[in-house]
């Protein structure tokens, strides 16, 4: 996305309060997935939003934009800065791992803990943030803490971000106690679709050859949506592709318990989905 759209959307989309932020002990960066430490944190904690150009309708605070200004400081890690100051808290959390901006926070803030939970699978691809390691590295990048999915993934952070790292499983999936559930989905395939990316031709293979042992069993496969917006997109695909099998689509949504579906299934399918991986170890 280029600067100016990011711009548009942060001024014109956003929500606007002009509330001066309150002093706080802990403050959350991102509200991505933040109701999974609002359980643990009671009330004193602050969240700041960021990553408008993905969620438009997040709160910006033109108090601190004001202030920001004021300074000649237009950056939007000036923004986050300013408004730490302003809340003042003894630690900073956020379940974004791959954000670069997150990094930076403990040089500007080093009297503040800086706590990072993994929230995704992490990978050498080249869109994933492993894959910037060497450039990373000559930037003397830290947090405190990185609570991460095991040692492994860990130490490739530590090659590139200074931190301890502490193994504690999918934080969101340990979130979900694990209760004995009737199996209600005899094939329930995890989706990765994404519509700006092309399905690789071994995963076409894979579906066709999926398709076929379906209908051999007479069996349905369940979908599990994975995109947020326009699912019918993500369900027109899956439909052209299991053309004759009894096809079930489970859309992506706030509400829906992605765990409690993962614990029903009779056998999980998966490729590189996050949730796959959190099946295998439920």
């Amino acid at each position: 996305m280029n600067f100016l759209k990011k711009i548009f959307i942060i001024i014109f989309l956003s929500k606007k309060t002009f509330k001066k932020p309150k002093k706080k002990k802990i403050l959350i960066i991102n509200k991505d997935l933040s109701d999974f430490l609002k359980k643990y944190l009671k009330e004193n904690y602050d969240i700041i939003d960021t990553r408008f150009h993905l969620f438009p309708s997040r709160q910006l605070n033109l108090y601190i934009l004001l202030k920001c200004f004021l300074k000649k400081k237009f950056s939007f890690l000036d923004y986050v800065s300013e408004y730490i100051r302003h809340v003042q808290p003894k630690i900073i959390i956020t379940l974004i791992d791959n954000d670069l901006l997150f990094y930076k926070l403990k040089i500007i803030f080093p009297k503040i803990k800086t706590i990072m939970i993994q929230n995704a699978l992490r990978t050498l691809q080249k869109e994933d943030i492993l894959s910037q390691s060497k450039i990373l590295k000559k930037k003397n990048l830290a947090v405190d803490y990185y609570f991460c999915f095991n040692e492994a993934i860990g130490e490739k952070f530590k090659l590139f971000l200074n931190c301890a790292v502490v193994p504690i499983g999918s934080f969101r999936s340990n979130f979900h106690t694990k209760k004995i559930k009737k199996k209600k989905y005899d094939f329930l395939y995890i989706s990765v679709y994404r519509s700006h990316v092309k399905s690789a031709p071994e995963d076409i293979i894979f579906f066709k050859n999926l398709e076929k042992y379906l209908l051999k069993k007479n069996k349905t496969l369940t979908i599990l949506g994975s995109q947020s917006f326009y699912p019918s997109e993500e369900y027109k695909f899956y439909n052209n592709i299991f053309k004759n099998v009894n096809l079930n689509f489970i859309a992506r949504s706030q509400k829906r318990n992605t765990y409690k579906i993962l614990d029903q299934s009779n056998i999980s399918i998966n490729i590189d989905s996050t949730a796959g991986y959190e099946s295998l170890s439920r």
